[in-house]
């Protein structure tokens, strides 16, 4: 096991019943190792999606079998491979630029504001 970067993963779930709420959203600590980054991607809402260099495989609809008259016919699922995502949001995404700076060979951080494209 590597480097590994501890973040707050939100689950939601289902309130119980007698609840006035409908879900319930809990705070999971889950952490993925640093060195395994494949690359980050920065969404419109402001969160961050990290994908990881492994992933795993899951069963995914892809397409109904037909059936007679006017019924729907039975659901087809594939397993698929996916590569492993996570998202970041809030002080976690302050958290994992600050240890995934860019680094000069020196290993002097790199203000990428100031690098030159020539």
């Amino acid at each position: 096991m590597g480097k590994q970067f501890f973040y707050t993963r939100k689950q939601v779930m289902p309130a119980p019943k007698g609840s006035d709420k409908e879900i319930l959203i809990k705070e999971c600590l889950d952490s993925f190792d640093v060195d395994e980054v494949l690359r980050t991607v920065e969404n419109e809402d402001g969160t961050i999606t990290v994908a990881l260099k492994d992933g795993h495989e899951e069963s995914r609809p892809v397409g109904r079998e037909p059936s007679k008259g006017n019924k729907e016919g039975a659901l087809i699922k594939a397993r698929v491979w996916v590569q492993s995502q996570i998202q970041l949001e809030g002080v976690d995404i302050v958290r994992f630029r600050e240890i995934s700076k860019v680094y000069e060979y020196t290993g002097n951080p790199v203000d990428l504001g100031t690098v030159s494209k020539d």
